[in-house]
């Protein structure tokens, strides 16, 4: 009885395992699997676990930011980034894109910051997950930067909470509606007049 149970708790899961396998090898061939150890593997799949701000930096794009990574607002950005610990800056990727690791080598995902002229400092940041997006309010200084993102990226990272609450996983048509008149707010420079978001509800 004692083999026969042993075997069977070892065998339980086979066919999960075995689909895993299959999936596995169907976007890295399986003659090519023993070249990597298991850390190595990791990374190439889920990416670095230490934040390297430069290689994040060089995935960036930059919208509404004249001068690009040279914007004050934007130099900003990477000053307050490069001080953070990498338990924030694994929590910022989580609060702009849910996932709290750089992207895998040659993924050709592309971090974008986007600049909103018309929000200061009684804004909060606002984050596109589905877009790996960041929108940055015009910041009077470093101290005021820095306390929105560590506030927004410590108490609103969880993702899909506020349609969890309300029942459904995804995003109805009056929040895509929204979203596109808060967008339009931001572009005519009307954002300053609300009270700024951490998730852009």
């Amino acid at each position: 009885f004692m083999h026969d149970m042993v075997r069977f708790r070892l065998a339980e899961v086979a066919s999960q395992i075995e689909a895993m396998r299959d999936g596995i090898q169907a976007v890295v061939p399986g003659i090519a699997l023993p070249l990597f150890t298991w850390r190595e593997l990791e990374v190439r799949v889920c990416g670095m676990p230490v934040i390297d701000v430069d290689k994040l930096e060089k995935i960036t794009n930059y919208d509404n930011f004249s001068g690009n990574a040279r914007h004050p607002v934007a130099a900003m950005f990477w000053k307050v980034v490069r001080a953070m610990s990498d338990e924030d800056r694994g929590s910022l990727l989580a609060f702009t894109w849910g996932k709290r690791r750089m992207p895998a080598q040659n993924s050709g995902a592309q971090f974008k910051l986007r600049f909103t002229q018309g929000m200061g400092d009684s804004h909060m940041p606002i984050s596109h997950t589905c877009f790996f997006q960041l929108d940055l309010p015009n910041y009077s200084n470093e101290e005021v930067m820095r306390d929105k993102l560590l506030y927004a990226i410590r108490c609103c990272s969880a993702i899909d909470n506020d349609s969890r609450a309300g029942g459904t996983l995804y995003e109805s048509d009056d929040d895509d509606a929204k979203e596109e008149a808060q967008e339009d707010e931001d572009d005519l420079g009307w954002g300053v007049l609300g009270g700024g978001s951490a998730d852009g509800q």
